[in-house]
């Protein structure tokens, strides 16, 4: 901080601090997007259901390892495409979908079950510890005071079997009871936690915590007492399943553990609230984009804080006649005050309740120094404990788990419906699904989906401009092989579906954005073992040639002549050999096929989209895929361009122009035939807040029918 300006001429100096010249400027910011950017849906073993963008390293933690192999129960005929965008190093959208009938999430709701009863007194030694018989071993009940009126507690554990609604626990009849004078009293069950899983899916049945009681030598005293409460550890547990020892998971920033308070104390000298929640939310990263996505495992981890604050005062108000700092003799004959004991910074009884009550571990029944409290136990019998109740117990070697997840009906039909649930969203054009920033994805492989499903993929070339769906022939749920003449039919009927989109009515474009590739096959290349589509070689040749993360086609990898276009991932295929009339029916509905180049091996002949005209350049696959990138690129300039109010229209036309010119340089693989022009039509002109980008591409017809002649003559 420094003085605003000069006042008068008095002998002084202004200092104005320094002013950063250095900076280069902002960079922008990318996901690491490639042009080929798959959507793959598919059942998982955990994890959200949104849409997220990544590769091997980033989904087998996230949805956990069973979800991309062939042999799980979680496996669609979607995983294999998944195993082999792995193996390519495609980043790709993966989509969990979940069955309808999943549920609940996974969760445990804590009780602290309470009985007001008269408790045995034990002697004690000088450090707090109970006196015990040297020949028997056992505690020795204190002769002056048998009894004092205490509590005797239980922590329990509930699995909410209907599923969790989160602070809904109610105090409930207990599980323990001791007749009195009086007759029968019964204790009573407080909720004093509930802790569901973030996501749906039994994987979470082994999610658990553990939380530690700080002892005197780990304790920060100073941060302790400002706060007035003990400090607790939460740790985050995972294991592979109930037969297995658990392990520690470290969050965020590398620690096993994180430090709370069960009041949520404020820190009076960094402002730093001690919470439960704050300690949990240090295993996630959901908000702050400049950093990887990290999702918790628990969607909260919440305190009955009026129950505890109940409890809290209960147990202090029966404590605290015991809380003394005036020296006395114990059985071991050593003089001590049992202020000593524990962590109490005062033996005033209204400050003890008040505002000291905090500083009672009421989870373990003792101090930090290890000393019992007078007036608590903890019953670890199992008298009285009813079905559905679960002793619990907060120590670092005692993880608490969730219970009670479920994956639903994984079945093949319930995932189809689920697919097309999702591909309906295509056709709405006020979808999150139409913001091409966040939903990335370009293409859209049909593994073998049923007719029905087929049809809805078609959406998905509905509304975008920069999306494709490699369809197939291939159904999965027959089970087989199709024969020649359904292969014939079941592309007929794709190519009447796809022609339902056309690419443009503004222009009458027809529809263009969609391959479909007949036959099936099986694979080595991945641990799928079931009947494949060969679109699967399709996937791995695209995937190999445009799916990298800088964006860039592949030097090296172009399919689309050469010994390059052979079969490479799929061995066994059908059909094996297709009559040539039959080729000539399959071209006319716009369907691809391999067939035998040698002996053993197969090749795709060439790869038409569903555009009828054999002479236009969106008969091409590979010119498609240059459009659809050029499409991406023609959002991400109005992305950067809107809003624009400092340039001329000239300026403007030549900053577009320019970016895009930069936007689309190297990006295919030495193909630069494509120019951008922004113009201002009347219209724009009349409107004044908008402009249009005309992008043009100059390539080639796809080449793919040669005349032989042989020509003979006489040598002499």
């Amino acid at each position: 901080m420094s003085k605003n300006g000069i006042t008068n001429a008095g002998s002084q100096q202004l200092k104005l601090g320094i002013k950063d010249n250095s900076r280069g400027g902002t960079v922008e910011r990318s996901d690491a997007v490639p042009q080929h950017c798959p959507l793959i849906f598919s059942w998982a073993q955990k994890g959200p259901t949104e849409r997220v963008l990544g590769g091997s390293a980033d989904f087998i933690p996230l949805y956990g390892d069973e979800t991309f192999k062939g042999t799980s129960k979680y496996v669609t005929h979607q995983t294999p495409f998944a195993q082999l965008f792995h193996a390519t190093a495609n980043r790709y959208l993966f989509h969990r979908l979940v069955p309808e009938d999943i549920g609940p999430k996974a969760n445990v709701r804590i009780f602290l079950d309470v009985l007001e009863t008269n408790l045995t007194n034990y002697a004690r030694n000088s450090d707090g510890s109970i006196a015990t018989d040297p020949d028997t071993d056992e505690p020795i009940v204190d002769s002056l005071a048998p009894t004092v009126p205490g509590v005797e507690l239980r922590l329990l554990g509930k699995v909410i079997t209907a599923g969790m609604v989160v602070s809904d626990g109610l105090m409930t009849a207990g599980t323990m009871e001791v007749t009195t004078a009086n007759g029968l009293v019964k204790s009573n069950m407080y909720p004093i936690m509930d802790v569901p899983a973030k996501f749906f899916g039994s994987k979470y049945n082994d999610s658990g915590f553990i939380i530690e009681s700080i002892i005197n030598k780990d304790k920060d005293s100073n941060l302790v007492n400002s706060l007035k409460s003990l400090l607790y550890r939460l740790y985050y547990v995972t294991r592979v399943d109930s037969k297995s020892s658990h392990t520690l998971k470290e969050n965020i920033y590398g620690s096993v553990y994180s430090t709370f308070t069960l009041n949520a104390a404020k820190s009076p000298d960094t402002n730093k609230i001690y919470s439960l929640q704050n300690a949990s939310n240090t295993w996630e990263n959901e908000t702050d984009t400049r950093y990887d996505i990290i999702y918790n495992e628990f969607e909260e981890m919440y305190l009955y804080q009026d129950n505890i604050d109940i409890l809290t005062r209960m147990f202090m108000n029966k404590e605290k006649s015991f809380i003394s700092q005036i020296p006395k003799l114990w059985h071991n004959n050593v003089s001590n005050a049992t202020f000593n004991w524990f962590d109490f910074l005062s033996e005033d009884d209204t400050a003890l309740v008040e505002d000291e009550r905090y500083l009672m571990n009421i989870l373990t029944g003792k101090s930090s120094k290890g000393v019992k409290y007078f007036t608590m136990q903890f019953n670890t019998t199992s008298t009285g404990i009813t079905a559905g109740l679960t002793p619990i117990s907060f120590g670092v070697d005692t993880p608490i788990w969730l219970g009670g997840g479920s994956d639903g009906t994984l079945s093949a039909e319930n995932f189809e419906k689920a697919v097309r649930a999702q591909m309906e969203e295509y056709l709405d054009y006020n979808s999150t699904v139409m913001d091409t920033a966040v939903n990335v994805e370009t293409v859209i492989y049909d593994s073998g989906f049923d007719m029905l499903t087929k049809e809805k993929l078609f959406y998905f070339i509905g509304l975008r401009k920069n999306t494709f769906i490699t369809a197939c022939t291939h159904v999965n749920s027959m089970g087989r092989r199709l024969t020649t003449e359904e292969e014939y039919e079941h592309a007929a009927i794709l190519a009447i579906k796809a022609s339902i989109f056309p690419e443009s009515e503004q222009y009458a474009t027809k529809a263009c954005r969609a391959a479909i590739i007949t036959g099936q096959g099986y694979t080595d290349y991945v641990d799928y073992k079931g009947l494949l589509p060969q679109s699967f070689d399709i996937a791995y040749k695209t995937s190999s040639y445009m799916g990298a993360s800088d964006g860039k086609w592949v030097a090296g990898y172009d399919f689309s002549m050469g010994g390059d276009n052979e079969v490479i991932v799929l061995k066994d295929l059908t059909p094996k050999v297709i009559p040539n009339n039959v080729k000539e029916m399959l071209w006319d509905v716009q369907a691809n096929w391999s067939q035998a180049t040698t002996r053993k091996i197969y090749f795709f002949p060439a790869i038409q989209t569903v555009y009828p005209y054999d002479d236009s350049i969106l008969n091409s696959y590979f010119n498609i895929w240059i459009v659809l990138h050029l499409q991406t690129c023609a959002d991400k300039m109005w992305r950067k361009y809107t809003g624009n109010y400092r340039n001329t229209r000239a300026e403007l036309a030549k900053m577009i122009t320019d970016d895009f010119k930069e936007e689309v340089e190297g990006k295919f693989d030495g193909f630069d035939g494509i120019t951008s022009e922004v113009i201002f039509t009347d219209e724009d002109v009349q409107r004044g807040y908008s402009w249009t980008l005309v992008v043009s591409v100059y390539s080639n017809v796809a080449r793919t029918v040669q005349t032989n002649a042989v020509f003979a003559y006489r040598a002499e």
